[in-house]
């Protein structure tokens, strides 16, 4: 997931590297609108990290572990769909990199949410 976030980060600032095997292959500099998506993808991944710690028992983190739960259950489908998404697009990089790993993640973040970990009820 990290490799993602720098990634996005990396293209929301204005990075050109490996766009030609993003977005659908389409751009050689991102439009705004795609660096909003791109820093958009960062928040979500940084969100999903911290809903993990915090349902697995994380302290640091600060929210209540309902929310945790409520916000994993919200995001699990998210990466689904975005899985789906990047099955059928032309780009080889989202088909084979992406959609597999916007896959297990939403596999992941569903496992972590119905699992029990320390301090659970």
């Amino acid at each position: 997931m990290l490799v993602l976030i720098a990634f996005r980060s990396y293209w929301a600032f204005g990075g050109t590297r490996f766009l030609s095997e993003a977005w659908d292959g389409k751009y050689a500099a991102l439009p705004s609108k795609f660096r909003v998506t791109s820093t958009f993808s960062v928040l979500m991944y940084a969100l999903a990290i911290g809903l993990v710690l915090t349902r697995v028992g994380a302290p640091q983190v600060g929210l209540s572990p309902a929310i945790a739960t409520l916000g994993l259950l919200v995001l699990a489908p998210v990466f689904l769909f975005s899985s789906l998404a990047n099955f059928v697009s032309r780009s080889k990089l989202e088909r084979y990199l992406n959609a597999p790993t916007s896959l297990l993640l939403a596999a992941m973040l569903l496992f972590i949410t119905f699992n029990q970990f320390n301090g659970d009820d």
